[in-house]
C-alpha cells in the first residue's frame, strides 16, 4: 500500500514540475485560428479552385535574385557577359549577294560588200555603243564568186532579181574602173576552199552563172569585236549571224 501510494506522489511531482518548465509549449494549441493568422496576414492571396500556379516563396525568390548577380558578375570579370536565355538579339539582314553577270567577248568577221552594209544597219539599231568596235584589214589577194562583168545596166538589173528570187541577198556591184567593173560579187574568201564551198552552196539554190576566181587587187575587210556583252546581247548576236553563214562569228577570251 505505501509502495503504490509513494509512486502516485512520484508520478504527481513529475507532472508538476513539467508543466512549470514546457508550460507554454505544452498548452499552446497548434490549430488555433487566431494564431496562425498573426503570421503575415497581409501577405497570404487565395487562389482560385484549380489553381496550379504557387507563388514563390520569398526566401527561393532572394536566393535565386542572388545567384543571378553572382553569375552576372564573375561573367563580366571574365570578360564575356551571360545572357539570359530569354533575351534574343535582333541579328542584321545579311543582302543576298548578287548574282554576277556573264560576260563575252566575240569577233565577227570578215566583211565586205553589202553584207557590212547590212551588218552594219543591224549592229547600229542594237546600240552597242562602247561594247562594239570596228577593226579594218587588208589583204593583197584573195578568191571570190562572181558573175559578169555585164554590159548593161538592164542585164546588172535582172540578174539581181534573179539572185533576191532564189533568197540570194549578199551581193553588191562593182563600181570601180577597170576589168571588173560592173562585176556583181556574190562573196570574197581568204582561202580557195572557202569559196569552193560557197559556189556549190549557190549551185543547190539555183545560181547557174556564177564563177569562182582569184581577185589580185587591195580589197579590205572589217572585222567587229564585241567587247563584254551579256549573255541577252551575246544570244542576240548568235541569232544574227545565222543570217550571214559565210561569215565566221567565235567567241574569244577577254583582253
Amino acid at each position: 500500500m505505501r509502495k503504490w501510494m509513494f509512486s502516485l506522489l512520484l508520478l504527481g511531482n513529475v507532472v508538476f514540475f513539467s508543466v512549470m518548465y514546457w508550460g507554454d509549449a505544452l498548452t499552446e494549441d497548434v490549430y488555433n485560428p487566431s494564431v496562425q493568422a498573426e503570421l503575415n496576414a497581409d501577405k497570404m492571396k487565395l487562389l482560385p479552385p484549380g489553381s496550379n500556379d504557387m507563388p514563390m516563396p520569398a526566401v527561393q525568390a532572394a536566393s535565386s535574385v542572388a545567384a543571378s548577380s553572382v553569375i552576372a558578375s564573375s561573367s563580366v570579370l571574365a570578360g564575356s557577359a551571360v545572357l539570359p536565355e530569354t533575351v534574343q538579339l535582333d541579328a542584321k539582314p545579311t543582302k543576298p549577294r548578287a548574282e554576277r553577270v556573264k560576260l563575252s567577248c566575240m569577233k565577227w568577221g570578215e566583211f565586205s560588200g553589202v553584207s557590212l552594209q547590212r551588218v552594219q544597219r543591224k549592229l547600229h539599231d542594237m546600240n552597242l555603243g562602247k561594247h562594239l568596235k570596228l577593226r579594218a584589214v587588208e589583204h593583197a589577194s584573195v578568191y571570190w564568186v562572181y558573175m559578169g562583168p555585164l554590159k548593161t545596166q538592164s542585164r546588172i538589173a535582172r540578174k539581181i532579181a534573179q539572185l533576191n528570187a532564189l533568197g540570194v541577198e549578199d551581193h553588191f556591184v562593182v563600181r570601180d574602173a577597170g576589168i571588173w567593173h560592173n562585176t556583181i560579187s556574190l562573196g570574197v574568201f581568204k582561202t580557195k576552199l572557202a569559196a569552193k564551198r560557197y559556189l556549190a552552196k549557190l549551185r543547190k539554190q539555183g545560181v547557174r552563172t556564177a564563177s569562182l576566181g582569184k581577185r589580185e587587187s587591195k580589197l579590205k575587210f572589217t572585222i567587229f569585236e564585241l567587247d563584254r556583252i551579256d549573255d541577252s546581247m551575246s544570244s542576240h548576236i548568235t541569232s544574227l549571224a545565222k543570217k550571214f553563214p559565210k561569215v565566221e562569228l567565235k567567241v574569244v577570251p577577254c583582253e
